[in-house]
């Protein structure tokens, strides 16, 4: 090897280190920083201790004393130290939740919050369809179709109420997933969804859903006197028209005419879905009196007093009222029932209802997920019963579901009607 050659790999050595060690000084050539790894274990520490220190801080109704937060913090403490995978500390959390009685607390992972919100995204759009989730492990997991909004991508594509979902795109509902389900029925200008939907025949058939044609239309309020008796039925929708006040108003007028002695009322709720705003609580004065609930908040409790008017039906009128409800029915439908059955106003048959009537504070956690806490506690004040954690029990108990029969044959609507004809004859 010449000196000259020597020389020049000498100098190219030379450049190259110069080079490496530029790149190490200076992260905008080309190195990373070092990765700090993330201490999962501390992340749910912090979450644990987060939801624990807000569920024990928003107590509404002070069901749980001091020691038994002490119980379920020494319990679920020793778990939250080992290290979890995201599902497995979302569940324990969950069983955690599940442990304080009328916590009311609801708590969404990270992915269900991520979920939730493109799923709300605005190119989407319900189909049209109200529906109820059925999806335990010991079930014949669906969607039951509740309700169909005239016009609707769903009432086009032919759905109808009583009909259940079991297949979205040729996946099957999941065990303790139909709100994810539910979520999947919300769709983009050009997307089209397979559904494979089930009559309560037992028959299946495969329909497309897409957007198209006008927006869906709301729902009129449904009034009828029932065949061969002389009581009135009234169903309430969950999207409900701005006709709703005057068809109930209307409905209830001329049943006053009617010349009978044997008068009843059968509200069906079953497909109220939790509707924060309604006409119904507009029509309370009309059928009881008095203080009728008790509203948490803030720490206080404020008397909900319900003051009947001079027309209508008010409690004096002793005209007999039964309230269906379903497994479905939540939100102010069920402050509507509570209203009257602790007021020995109605009597309620069918199924218990959901028990959602609270409104939430959002807290994100950090692990990413977020705790809904309630604001309110609707309370009865003569039975003692938190409706939004316990639901309304039925005085008569039904347990048939609603995607077990066709509209043209209810038999939850006929013990109704039997019902109402005992009560009718005892007052008689």
């Amino acid at each position: 090897m010449t000196p000259s050659l020597k020389i020049r790999i000498a100098f190219l050595l030379v450049c190259i280190l110069m080079f490496v060690a530029a790149c190490t000084q200076n992260p905008l050539a080309g190195s990373q920083p070092p990765l700090i790894p993330i201490d999962s274990v501390k992340i749910q520490q912090e979450s644990f201790e987060q939801i624990w220190t807000l569920m024990a801080e928003n107590d509404l109704v002070g069901s749980t004393n001091k020691s038994e937060w002490d119980d379920v913090y020494d319990s679920y403490l020793s778990q939250v130290n080992t290290p979890q995978s995201p599902e497995e500390f979302h569940t324990l959390m969950e069983e955690m939740i599940a442990t304080m009685p009328n916590s009311g607390v609801n708590l969404l992972s990270r992915q269900d919050r991520i979920n939730a919100s493109v799923a709300t995204a605005p190119n989407k759009r319900n189909i049209g369809a109200f529906t109820g989730i059925r999806d335990g492990e010991d079930e014949n997991r669906r969607l039951i179709i509740l309700h169909v909004m005239p016009n609707s991508p769903a009432a086009i594509a032919g759905l109808a109420p009583h009909d259940a979902i079991i297949e979205i795109d040729g996946q099957p509902i999941l065990p303790n997933q139909g709100d994810i389900a539910q979520r999947a029925l919300r769709i983009g200008a050009e997307q089209e969804l397979q559904l494979m939907v089930q009559s309560p025949s037992g028959d299946k058939r495969m329909i497309m859903v897409s957007q198209g044609g006008e927006p869906p239309q709301a729902s009129p309020v449904q009034t009828r006197i029932l065949p061969n008796t002389d009581y009135l039925y009234i169903q309430y929708p969950p999207n409900e028209s701005r006709e709703s006040i005057n068809d109930f108003a209307i409905a209830i007028d001329q049943f006053r005419l009617r010349n009978s002695t044997e008068k009843g009322i059968v509200i069906d709720m079953r497909i109220m879905t939790g509707q924060r705003q309604s006409s119904i609580l507009q029509f309370t004065p009309l059928l009881t009196d008095g203080v009728v609930l008790d509203r948490i908040e803030d720490g206080r409790t404020r008397k909900i007093n319900i003051e009947g008017i001079n027309s209508g039906l008010q409690a004096s009128d002793g005209v007999p009222i039964v309230i269906i409800l379903g497994r479905d029915t939540a939100g102010v439908a069920e402050v509507f029932t509570a209203a009257l059955q602790d007021n020995n106003r109605a009597l309620v048959i069918g199924q218990a209802s959901a028990g959602r009537v609270e409104e939430f504070e959002a807290v994100y956690l950090p692990n990413g997920s977020q705790l809904l806490l309630p604001t309110t506690a609707i309370i009865t004040p003569n039975a003692g019963r938190n409706i939004g954690q316990m639901g309304i029990e039925p005085d008569f108990v039904v347990d048939i579901e609603w995607d077990s029969f066709s509209s043209g044959s209810d038999p939850v609507l006929e013990e109704a009607i039997e019902l109402l004809d005992r009560v009718s004859s005892k007052n008689n």
